[in-house]
């Protein structure tokens, strides 16, 4: 019973009809990963119109805690534009996506997304993006291999962290069904993290991803922080200093 009501604090899903077609102003694709419980995870290719060689990078995108590849997918679409392919998903219970979430679920379904971007652009490197809570699950797909970058925006050290900063009287490490201990599993990371932060993060305390950079750097591992003086939760977008950031992460060239 908890479980199911702290997931409603956790998860604001939009559902969509399975027959309800997405478009977007870019080549897209929708396919469907089957996992072993019978959940049905859907998912998008976002793509250049001028197409990407083989050997292009493959951004896994996982992104925030509202909505829907319906919404969601105008940023796979924006870093199409830019060059740039994308595969994202919606969670459990999001969009056209089916089956019982849960963190080991979601980290399952995370993995699947990865080993489908494989199947299918061997070779290619992979950048694995998580916007948000999508960071618990980017963390985790970065931290089990195969991602050449992390790349986090507005993340946390764990839930919990957050957790506390908006219900300090409540026992939320001891309550909380979802863990998504980012530290912890970027600690097994190989590969160059790039995190993103505004210092008027509204939802994720700043200082909650400054913690996080502090505790990798500490732990050895190579990290590009980017403080965004004035950002907020949902507006880092509109400051130069993060799109600067992301396009040097993507590797974009400079505007």
């Amino acid at each position: 019973m908890w479980t199911g009501l702290a997931d409603k604090f956790v998860f604001f899903p939009e559902t969509l009809a399975p027959d309800v077609v997405l478009r977007f102003e870019v080549p897209t694709e929708e396919v469907t990963l089957s996992r072993p419980d019978g959940a049905a995870i859907h998912g998008m290719w976002f793509t250049p119109a001028g197409g990407v060689p083989d050997d292009a990078p493959v951004v896994l995108y996982f992104h925030g805690n509202a909505g829907s590849l319906r919404s969601w997918g105008e940023v796979g679409a924006d870093f199409a534009r830019q060059g740039l392919r994308v595969f994202m998903i919606d969670y459990r219970g999001f969009g056209k996506s089916s089956g019982t979430r849960s963190e080991a679920a979601l980290f399952g379904d995370g993995l699947a997304a990865r080993d489908h971007i494989r199947r299918r652009c061997p070779g290619a490197p992979l950048w694995v993006y998580g916007r948000s809570i999508g960071s618990g699950i980017a963390s985790y797909v970065g931290g089990q291999g195969g991602a050449d970058r992390v790349i986090l925006e507005t993340p946390f050290v764990d839930f919990a962290d957050v957790a506390e900063a908006h219900f300090p009287w409540l026992p939320v490490r001891a309550l909380s069904p979802y863990r998504f201990d980012n530290a912890a599993h970027l600690a097994e990371v190989s590969c160059p993290v790039f995190i993103f932060h505004g210092t008027a993060d509204e939802v994720v305390p700043y200082r909650s991803g400054q913690r996080l950079a502090e505790r990798l750097t500490a732990a050895g591992r190579a990290v590009t922080f980017t403080t965004v003086p004035g950002g907020g939760h949902n507006s880092l977008a509109q400051h130069r200093v993060f799109r600067a950031a992301q396009r040097a992460a993507l590797g974009l060239p400079p505007l």
